[in-house]
């Protein structure tokens, strides 16, 4: 059962059918947010889970990063410039008819993972997440299974 169905701008319906929220910084016990922890973080949010069984692919949507420092404040810190990420960011599941159109609609999906980052979760569940995935090429980044 699909918690929404969004309309992404090529008109193709996928359906949301599972959604988590993360804290970005919520594991940090010490230290600050630098370009390297957020290219790690990144780095593997974009990996396919590994399983016996077929996973779908993931995407992840570039954040925006923001320069935590002065660039003229003249202090070296010990991993380079802080650097935030939005302070939260989500992971969602969605599929929608097969991106292959000679496969069986019936017997076929297309499936994709995607995170995305966010400054907060104010909004209705639909609408943050259609505002975040509605631009998305699912049929570069999706791939179809059998049921």
């Amino acid at each position: 059962m699909a918690l929404a169905t969004i309309t992404l701008t090529s008109g193709r319906d996928i359906a949301l059918t599972g959604l988590e929220v993360f804290s970005t910084y919520g594991h940090f016990l010490e230290g600050y947010p630098n370009v390297r922890i957020n290219d790690r973080l990144l780095a593997r949010l974009s990996q396919r889970k590994q399983s016996a069984y077929w996973t779908p692919p993931v995407h992840v949507i570039d954040p925006p990063r923001r320069r935590l420092d002065s660039v003229d404040d003249g202090r070296r810190r010990p991993f380079g410039p802080a650097e935030a990420l939005p302070p939260i960011y989500c992971r969602a599941a969605f599929r929608s008819h097969p991106v292959d159109e000679e496969l069986d609609q019936v017997l076929y999906r297309s499936y994709l993972t995607v995170y995305w980052f966010q400054e907060d979760i104010v909004e209705p569940v639909p609408a943050f997440v259609a505002t975040a995935v509605r631009h998305l090429d699912w049929r570069d980044l999706a791939e179809d299974d059998e049921l």
